[in-house]
C-alpha cells in the first residue's frame, strides 16, 4: 500500500518471500503480493523478475481511495517498509488506514522506531529487519496456517484503532490548541 521508493522499500518483502519459498514452500504457494500506490513501475517489474515473483504479484498503481480500499479489503495482511536509519522517526499516514483495517501489519522497519512501537501497541503485526527474517517467516507461516484453518478473524476498526480515529485525533488537537490559547 502506498508509495514504494528508497525511503519506503519493497526489497525486504521480496527477500522475505524468497526465504519463505525456501523454508516453507507450502506457505509460499498460498501467498501473493498486491501493490496499490505510486511506484517506479520499470524498477518494480525488474525487482519482481529478479526475485522470480512475476506470477505472485498484481500491480494496480495509484488508485482512488475507494478503489484502494476495495482492492485491499481482500488482503489478509498489509506490508510497510521504511529504510534505516531515516525511517526511525517517520510515521506514514497510511499506518492509520492499516491499523483501522484490522489486518495484521508486516513491517520491515528500523528497530525502536515510531512504526515499530505503533505496531507493537496494536498487538496485530510483526516488525522485522534483515536479521529477523527467520522469525518473519514463522510469523507469516503462522498467519497463513490460521487463515487456512479459518481461524484468522479480521475485525475492521478494532478497539485498538479507536484512539487513532479522526474524531479522537481532532479532539486531541483541539485540547492542545485550547491549552496553548
Amino acid at each position: 500500500l502506498g508509495t514504494i521508493d528508497d525511503l519506503r522499500p519493497i526489497d525486504p518483502l521480496f527477500e522475505l518471500m524468497a526465504a519463505i519459498k525456501k523454508e516453507a514452500p507450502q506457505v509460499f504457494a498460498r501467498l501473493r503480493i498486491v501493490q496499490v500506490g505510486q511506484v517506479n513501475q520499470e524498477r518494480f517489474n525488474t525487482m519482481i523478475d529478479e526475485n522470480g515473483l512475476r506470477d505472485k504479484c498484481e500491480c494496480f498503481g495509484p488508485q482512488q481511495r475507494e478503489r484502494t480500499i476495495e482492492i485491499l479489503s481482500e488482503s489478509s495482511m498489509l506490508y510497510i517498509g521504511l529504510a534505516s536509519p531515516h525511517g526511525k522517526g517517520v510515521l506514514p499516514g497510511r499506518m492509520f488506514d492499516m491499523i483501522a483495517s484490522g489486518r495484521p501489519i508486516l513491517a520491515a522497519v528500523p528497530e525502536d522506531g515510531v512504526v515499530e512501537q505503533l505496531v507493537k501497541d496494536t498487538g496485530n503485526g510483526f516488525c522485522f529487519e534483515e536479521n529477523a527474517a527467520p522469525k518473519a517467516v514463522d510469523y507469516v507461516s503462522g498467519l497463513v496456517q490460521a487463515h487456512t484453518r479459518g481461524e484468522q478473524v479480521i475485525n475492521t476498526v478494532p478497539d485498538y484503532a479507536e484512539k487513532f480515529s479522526s474524531a479522537r485525533l481532532v479532539e486531541q488537537i483541539k485540547q492542545v490548541i485550547d491549552k496553548v490559547s
